[in-house]
């Protein structure tokens, strides 16, 4: 049906909304704006960048890199960008683990709740999900066994809501509770989170800590499926009624053999019984894999520039 003037208006206003809040219109192609977050707390050296950027430096990629910036002289935000991924980085204690961009948390946070909700984060890592929920007024709830994880964690929530170095920079509008014990158990009542969050474990491709309780340190791909499938489900039983459980996951590699790791998601989500909500294509900001042509066409394997984001709800 044709719109009137009044509704055109309305809707026009609306736009301009969505445009405010979130800095584009949301598609099923998602590009976050990666140089937001810039003061969020990370690990530095265990960052697959930093640890990509190590090992590359003495590599010859000519004068050039594929970007066609000159080798010598890049800054540190050139650099970040160069390096940003690289799945060949991750492995063993000295690996580089996966970073969750701060500006991508940003928009599930706020597209799937409200300030003053409570969200639990079931695999929280050293993550930076934390600090975000905790700026855009949301109650965060954090589970992870890495004794080294949740050490940095319980140091970075000092600092955030003031009560270490007072270096608070906004108002202790929310509330931090970590729970350094596995997932697979939540202390939380049934139907008692508003939205759960999280980016799973990837198998053991990369090195999260020797703890027993590690869902995939030392076990068989089907034990570790039937671990993450042990906390969707507890996901599923403390979630309110119509609200959004999202899994940040990406497929993946391990001795040449093509892990579907979004695929078994999607079917661990429906199992426990949540409804398939969406699926969202999440583009990176760049690929060190673009760096390697004569890999990429030897192999026939393309080089990886998404990830996805798995939408149940309950």
């Amino acid at each position: 049906m044709p719109k009137d003037m009044s509704s055109l208006i309305e809707s026009r206003e609306i736009r301009a909304g969505v445009l405010r809040k979130y800095g584009f219109i949301p598609t099923s192609v998602l590009e976050p704006d990666y140089s937001w977050g810039r003061h969020i707390i990370e690990f530095d050296k265990r960052k697959q960048q930093a640890v990509a950027q190590l090992k590359h430096q003495k590599m010859d990629y000519g004068d050039k890199t594929s970007f066609g910036e000159k080798k010598e002289g890049l800054s540190k935000a050139e650099l970040d960008k160069t390096f940003g991924m690289s799945s060949q980085n991750v492995r063993g204690k000295t690996g580089g683990l996966s970073t969750f961009p701060p500006a991508l948390a940003k928009f599930i946070v706020e597209f799937y709740s409200e300030k003053g909700d409570l969200i639990l984060d079931p695999c929280c890592g050293h993550n930076s999900r934390m600090q975000v929920c905790y700026e855009l007024e949301r109650n965060y709830i954090g589970y992870d066994v890495s004794k080294e994880f949740m050490a940095f964690n319980r140091e970075v929530k000092e600092q955030i809501t003031g009560k270490g170095k007072q270096l608070a920079m906004f108002s202790p509008k929310a509330t931090i509770t970590l729970r350094e014990q596995t997932s697979e158990h939540l202390e939380e009542k049934d139907e008692s989170i508003d939205m759960c969050f999280t980016s799973p474990p990837y198998f053991d491709i990369e090195y999260y800590g020797d703890e027993p309780e590690q869902l995939g340190y030392n076990k068989e791909y089907g034990d570790f499926l039937q671990g993450i499938r042990s906390v969707i489900n507890e996901c599923y039983r403390v979630l309110k009624i119509g609200k959004y459980c999202i899994f940040n996951v990406n497929d993946f590699r391990k001795e040449g053999i093509f892990y579907p790791y979004h695929c078994e998601i999607v079917k661990l989500f429906q199992n426990v019984g949540f409804h398939l909500h969406d699926i969202i294509i999440v583009k990176w900001a760049s690929s060190i894999g673009a760096c390697f042509a004569s890999q990429i066409e030897s192999r026939k394997i393309t080089s990886k520039a998404h990830e996805f984001l798995i939408v149940g709800r309950k």
